[in-house]
């Protein structure tokens, strides 16, 4: 971890590099500091998930029993402090199916941002999701929590072609949002397939702010062929430069652990070689 983790978690106040006897160097995250870590990793272009099940089993405690709760007293769960309990509220709500989605669409109103993001979450999760469900959830990226916002985001892509009619929301989240929403927003119009015409230029002209550059990258790459003639355009009028956005396709191209996505990032460096715009930034590109 201390060779591939942001430098900025590295040293205080977020972590500090320690070392012992048994376990050699390792890196000490201070949980105070749990989003700002969590955001300078998802700069970088890792996706954050949360496991305390993961901890509890590697401590010898088991997860708490909820299978058999009602909904209603999952539902209620969702607001509990400890990530284990909601985590286990949430694979147990969508195991249930369908049979969950009354109640949980009333939960996207409830005063509790932790119920909504939650119940979104479970909705999100439903196969095959029902049409109520997609209209609530479209509705619900209005919701003022931007915990709310990112599950519904990052539950988008399943929404099938309705997800696409939110892009003019996700591009004013985009713009003038916080990190965290921004960050969300970024992620959705890499893969809502909206009008590339609307959608790329807005993404490249987030290359320009650091804090999202990276996001914009990879969803950028997330669109592929589309976005080729922008890219091109853009780089020849000097709105951005290559440099920054060849090594990120080209490690999606090599890594990614989506074969699609791994396709699509090596369809747009050949049609950048083609067009003559890589120059210097061949080497180490595949």
């Amino acid at each position: 971890m201390l060779r591939w983790a942001p430098p900025k978690v590295l040293q205080p106040p977020f972590g500090r590099i320690d070392s012992s006897v048994h376990n050699g160097d390792f890196l000490a995250l201070d949980p105070d500091h749990e989003r700002e870590i969590i955001a300078a990793f998802r700069e970088t272009g890792f996706r954050c998930r949360k496991d305390n099940d993961l901890i509890l089993r590697a401590t010898g405690h088991s997860r708490p029993k909820l299978k058999k709760r009602s909904v209603a007293e999952l539902l209620r769960a969702l607001a509990s402090s400890n990530w284990s309990v909601v985590s286990g509220a949430r694979r147990a709500l969508a195991s249930r199916g369908s049979s969950v989605v009354p109640k949980s669409l009333a939960a996207l109103k409830d005063k509790n941002e932790k119920v909504r993001s939650g119940a979104a979450t479970v909705l999100g999760d439903i196969r095959p999701i029902p049409e109520a469900v997609i209209s609530a959830l479209i509705e619900a990226l209005n919701d003022d929590s931007e915990d709310v916002f990112q599950a519904v985001c990052y539950r988008l892509p399943a929404l099938r072609d309705k997800a696409g009619s939110v892009t003019p929301l996700l591009i004013e989240r985009w713009k003038h949002g916080t990190y965290m929403v921004r960050d969300a927003a970024g992620w959705a119009l890499g893969r809502v397939g909206g009008d590339p015409s609307v959608v790329v230029p807005a993404l490249i002209e987030g290359m320009q702010d650091s804090c999202v550059s990276l996001r914009a990258a990879y969803s950028l790459g997330q669109i592929g062929v589309p976005a080729v003639p922008f890219l091109v355009k853009a780089h020849r009028q000097r709105q951005i430069d290559i440099s920054n956005l060849a090594p990120v396709f080209a490690q999606m191209a090599r890594s990614n652990n989506d074969a699609d996505v791994r396709g699509r990032a090596a369809e747009i460096l050949k049609l950048l070689r083609q067009e003559g715009i890589l120059g210097s930034f061949e080497r180490g590109v595949p």
